[in-house]
């Protein structure tokens, strides 16, 4: 049974229809109408024979995130595996933005996932199984105003290797996947079709916007990064903790 965090869409959606592919129950979450939300969970159980459940929680609330892993717990009866996902990347400046959309920025994107940790571990241990996969999308070391969104990021990435540590050899795993940019509403102008000219990188001044997100020239939809999540959940990566696995086609640098 897998928990995902804001899955209502975009990379969490992708990645919990995955789950449901494997055979998963899910209890998925995210912002949106309370009936619209109802009708996904009902999409998704009828297309992969699964149950599912929604779990409404603002996780920038500590005791909402706590309760979140409870409800699911009560709702499918375990929580097998754990999938961080929700997060925000406002604008912000270090030397100008407001301490309410730092505050808000790192409680969502860094402080919940340490909650949700923490509140599921106690019952994968007591299994001797259970995965943990954060998703952390990296800004690029030249990105401007995006001081939260960066912070948070690497301390999520920190925060999993250290987790890792502590479950070494106990059934329980932790990495992190690093998307680059992902198909989405926020990416409007992008073609993902885009090839570089002469089959060559071109020079910085000749990238199209594309090559500006994702060198490769080819921008991945939801669902490999969910393939990815199914890797980690599979007996061929019992070996693989603490990753931090970078998908962006060589962009970060």
């Amino acid at each position: 049974m897998a928990v995902v965090t804001g899955s209502t869409s975009g990379i969490g959606l992708g990645i919990a229809c995955k789950l449901a592919a494997g055979g998963a129950d899910l209890v998925i979450n995210g912002p949106g109408d309370t009936s619209a939300n109802e009708a996904l969970c009902r999409e998704i159980a009828k297309v992969y024979g699964v149950r599912v459940a929604f779990g409404a929680a603002d996780l920038s609330n500590t005791d909402e995130a706590n309760k979140l892993i409870g409800y699911s717990t009560d709702a499918m009866g375990r929580v097998d595996i754990l999938v961080n996902n929700a997060g925000m990347q406002p604008a912000d400046s270090a030397h100008i933005s407001a301490a309410q959309q730092w505050d808000a920025t790192i409680a969502v994107n860094l402080t919940a996932v340490w909650l949700t940790i923490r509140a599921v571990l106690p019952q994968m241990l007591e299994r001797g199984w259970g995965r943990i996969i954060n998703v952390a999308p990296m800004c690029r070391a030249d990105a401007e105003n995006k001081s939260a969104a960066q912070a948070s990021k690497y301390g999520v990435i920190g925060l999993t290797k250290d987790v890792a540590l502590d479950l070494v050899g106990r059934g329980v795993t932790c990495n992190v996947i690093c998307p680059g940019w992902v198909p989405s509403p926020h990416v409007k102008t992008i073609s993902s079709d885009a090839k570089p000219p002469n089959g060559r990188r071109p020079k910085a001044r000749r990238r199209t916007a594309v090559g500006e997100l994702q060198l490769s020239y080819e921008l991945k939809a939801p669902d490999h990064l969910g393939s990815l999540a199914a890797f980690f959940c599979s007996d061929a990566a019992a070996q693989v903790n603490g990753v931090a696995l970078p998908v962006d086609g060589g962009w970060f640098r």
